[in-house]
């Protein structure tokens, strides 16, 4: 794993450097939406806290492997060390409401409703970072979020409490990516993930004796998986919002949604309606015209 000195933080965002943020930011979707299909299959059958536990098992033993003594000083010695316990708390608490969320909600409605975050993130991106929004990066944003409204079918019966769980994490969410991109200027990568991880395997397992069951071993073998994708994808989105601006890492995040699709009618048998292919075909071109504007040189 990189760290600021050897990824660098440019001030300028052109280029291979865009290009390279882009497919890190692109490539962390697709993990984690592969991670949210291995939940979804999980979670009816354990409990919430013991699969953040045991992916976080998993991302900080790969942490150390890496890393070695050198990855837990870069996390202890941190100077921003309260920052990055405060986003690893903020990421606990979206993370439990996603999951569980996701007992109730298909895997496609569950992403869609989801996207709310890069809008949160487009907009927290000025004040907080002094980042600026281009214009074709919020048509890009309005552009998805119409993809996401005509999937999604406002006027269809839903869950209302699980939609206000996937909503809540969207915006916790959001505001991570946000305290992620300004610690990506001088934390490493390794220390972020790590004091992350660590948080998360603290207070899981505290309440791990009223929760664990003892997996099956297909299940242990599912929850190997969604660790090492859980593991890849914090690295790789890390990594992204070090090199591009977060407004446009974000955009990005709409890209999951064909993913989600995809593994819904794999897994579940789910077919998408002519509706929704309209409206992934909104949320593609919304990617597309983020992808078009970073390669052209500012």
């Amino acid at each position: 794993m990189l760290s600021p000195t050897q990824s660098g933080a440019p001030q300028r965002w052109r280029g291979t450097t865009a290009i390279a943020g882009i497919a890190c930011a692109g490539s962390a979707y697709l993990m984690f939406t592969m991670q949210d299909a291995v939940v979804k299959w999980l979670v009816t059958d354990y409990a919430v806290v013991q699969l953040l536990f045991i992916r976080s098992v998993i991302i900080v033993a790969l942490c150390l492997v890496s890393g070695g003594t050198r990855a837990v000083r870069e996390a202890a010695e941190s100077p921003a060390v309260g920052t990055l316990l405060m986003r690893a708390g903020l990421m606990l608490v979206a993370w439990l409401c996603y999951f569980t969320a996701a007992r109730s909600l298909g895997l496609a409605e569950l992403i869609s409703i989801y996207f709310v975050a890069p809008l949160i993130v487009a907009i927290l991106a000025g004040p907080v970072l002094g980042e600026q929004v281009r214009k074709s990066t919020w048509v890009a944003l309005v552009i998805g979020f119409c993809g996401i409204i005509v999937i999604t079918n406002p006027t269809s019966p839903t869950a209302l409490g699980a939609a206000a769980l996937t909503l809540l994490s969207a915006g916790l969410w959001a505001y991570t990516t946000v305290l992620g991109r300004r610690l990506a200027v001088s934390e490493s990568t390794t220390a972020q993930v790590l004091t992350t991880n660590v948080l998360f395997l603290v207070v899981c397992g505290l309440a791990l004796p009223w929760a664990w069951r003892m997996p099956e071993p297909t299940s242990l073998g599912l929850m190997l998986v969604m660790g090492l994708l859980a593991g890849a994808g914090q690295v790789l989105l890390t990594e992204g919002l070090r090199r591009t601006p977060v407004a446009v890492a974000s955009c990005l995040e709409f890209t999951a949604l064909p993913w989600s699709l995809a593994l819904a009618f794999l897994i579940w048998g789910d077919r998408p309606t002519i509706t929704v292919c309209v409206g992934v075909g909104l949320v593609l071109a919304s990617g597309a015209l983020v992808f078009t504007r970073a390669w052209r040189p500012a």
